[in-house]
């Protein structure tokens, strides 16, 4: 309450005893006031700062979901909720830092002066206290028929009126100091009521616009935990098949799942895994041969294997198949499950990790061999000579009108077949991909240990590309 200014009693400088009081306790509620606002500062810029690193992991799961099939339509999504949010924590953190700004400027402003105001009419009244209760004793001790009477009354008076002077001056200082703290605690009260009014409607705002956002959010999920839920189902079923496996694998009842034939492949086989090659280290001294378990890769009819760092690392040989054959190694010192893929420039002896995977890689590298074969051969219509009974002159004249397989002819060796050696008519049928030449009884006995083992085309009746005769052309009889 303020402060009137009565008559000068004891009930007067016990109420000035009072207003100081509240004075000095408005002053320290002042300073608390501050002291809270600037730890509710340090402690909002806290949670701002964990905000925004929430953010930037939900930034990154952001980009992992751009990487993923179904998360292309929610990263865009999951972007925008991410900027907003970060705008969110900016105004928090602008509102936090303006408060603790403002707090300190209204409490600490005023007080110095009103402090310094007080003390001077503070001093000023004990000063004129004293003259007056001196001028008071020099009255009282005045004798009446005293010839200094009218001038002492005059400084009685003029201390009278200095003591009220300072008495007032110091209500004044007291009732103004009061009001101006009083003042100030409301504007800091009212001043963070606006700065978090100010930052809860901006902020509704965008979280508004976050609302219709998560709404898109929540239908991706429901599309990523349905196809979760297929793939979840695709992996029981392979999981009871693989068990099916391993039980029938154990009672001795499982049987190889045949493989198709080139024929029927629309495209070349492709298998990767690791096996074990067989190298025979170079040196002055012959050495024992060494085993390394590198990675191959079949595919495009081609087997590609790398001697680092898998199907990323560079890779250390590819191997054409059209000119190869594979084989099963039965007589291998100390090994199982080895194999040979057979070049006319090189044998690779490999090794699989168990008999099914020899089986899978035998069978794999064949049909690439036939593909590879099968490929060259594009749809044409037949020679105008078809006869199978054509004279031996007849299939020369042919041969010769034919420039891809001219070189054939001209070979001594080419002149016999290459199994039987009989010379008496010149072969006509290529055993694939080797590049012989046999007779017409020969390659009866070729087709029929199949396709896969061996295959037969004639030089006459079969169309020819111009791939497929360079390649009889380079190995013929000799080579092979």
């Amino acid at each position: 309450m303020p402060l009137h200014f009565l008559e000068d009693s004891p009930h007067f400088r016990h109420s000035v005893g009072i207003i100081e009081e509240n004075i000095k306790n408005m002053q320290a509620c002042a300073e608390r006031c501050h002291k809270a606002a600037v730890k509710n500062s340090q402690a909002g810029q806290k949670r701002v700062d964990a905000g925004v690193s929430l953010v930037n992991e939900l930034d990154c799961v952001r980009a992992m979901q751009q990487e993923m099939p179904l998360g292309t339509e929610a990263a865009p999504v999951l972007e925008q909720i991410c900027a907003t949010m970060k705008e969110v924590l900016e105004l928090q953190r602008s509102s936090h830092t303006s408060s603790e700004r403002l707090g300190s400027q209204a409490l600490q402003g005023r007080s110095d002066e009103d402090a310094r105001r007080l003390k001077e009419a503070k001093k000023r009244f004990a000063a004129c206290d004293e003259d007056w209760d001196a001028a008071l004793r020099r009255s009282h001790a005045l004798r009446s028929e005293s010839s200094k009477v009218g001038e002492h009354d005059r400084d009685f008076v003029a201390t009278k009126l200095a003591f009220e002077a300072s008495r007032f001056e110091l209500v004044a200082s007291l009732n103004e100091g009061e009001a101006a703290r009083q003042i100030a605690l409301l504007e800091v009260a009212s001043s963070a009521l606006d700065d978090y009014v100010a930052y809860y409607e901006q902020a509704f705002e965008k979280l508004r616009r976050l609302h219709s956002l998560c709404g898109s959010l929540q239908d991706n999920i429901s599309a990523q935990r349905d196809q979760l839920k297929q793939d979840q189902e695709q992996n029981e079923a392979t999981r009871s098949h693989l068990s099916r496996l391993r039980e029938a694998h154990s009672k001795g009842e499982l049987a190889m799942r045949p493989v198709g034939t080139a024929a029927e492949a629309d495209k070349p086989p492709a298998k990767e895994g690791y096996l074990y090659k067989k190298s025979l280290k170079k040196g002055p001294k012959l050495q024992a041969a060494g085993w390394k378990r590198l990675f191959f890769r079949l595919e495009g009819g081609q087997l590609y294997y790398y001697k680092k760092g898998g199907a990323d690392g560079p890779v250390e040989r590819a191997i054409n198949l059209l000119i190869c054959t594979v084989a099963v190694r039965e007589k291998e010192t100390g090994k199982r499950f080895c194999f040979d893929v057979i070049s006319p420039y090189r044998t690779y002896t490999l090794q699989a990790e168990s008999d099914a995977a020899l089986t899978e890689w035998v069978e794999a590298i064949r049909l690439a061999v036939e593909h590879n074969i099968y490929s060259l051969v594009e749809p044409s219509p037949r020679p105008p000579s078809t006869d199978l009974m054509a004279s031996p002159q007849h299939v020369g004249d042919e041969l010769a009108s034919s420039s891809p397989l001219r070189a054939l002819a001209d070979v001594a060796a080419n002149a016999v077949c290459a199994d039987c050696g009989d010379g008496s008519a010149a072969p006509t049928w290529a055993v694939m991909p080797h590049g012989a030449l046999v007779c017409i009884q020969c390659s009866g006995i070729h087709r029929s240990l199949g396709t896969h083992i061996s295959k037969v085309r004639s030089i006459s009746l079969d169309s020819w590309t111009p791939e497929m005769a360079a390649l009889m052309a380079a190995l013929g009889n000799d080579v092979a």
